[in-house]
């Protein structure tokens, strides 16, 4: 049973459905054993990888190396759209 009120998270859950169509998803392996307390996120825990496919707007948030180049996978792909992590 599903309790709460019905759309309240409607449009998290848009965009995130919109990230996996268009294959912004990474592994990571975070150890959840170790404690954080700081309320501070470990950047580097959660990063997205190398060769990595970001949105555009997103290099720099999620990359691990902060940086990025645009990725076409196919020629009749939108140029910009997608990035990958550098």
């Amino acid at each position: 049973m599903i309790l709460g009120q019905p759309y309240v998270c409607q449009s998290e859950f848009n965009t995130a459905v919109a990230h996996i169509a268009l294959g912004f998803t990474w592994t990571r392996e975070v150890d959840a054993t170790i404690e954080n307390t700081t309320g501070v996120v470990d950047f580097l825990s959660y990063c997205a990888p190398t060769g990595s496919i970001v949105q555009f707007d997103g290099v720099e948030r999620y990359c691990c190396s902060r940086s990025g180049q645009p990725w076409v996978q196919h020629a009749g792909d939108l140029v910009g759209l997608r990035w990958i992590c550098l």
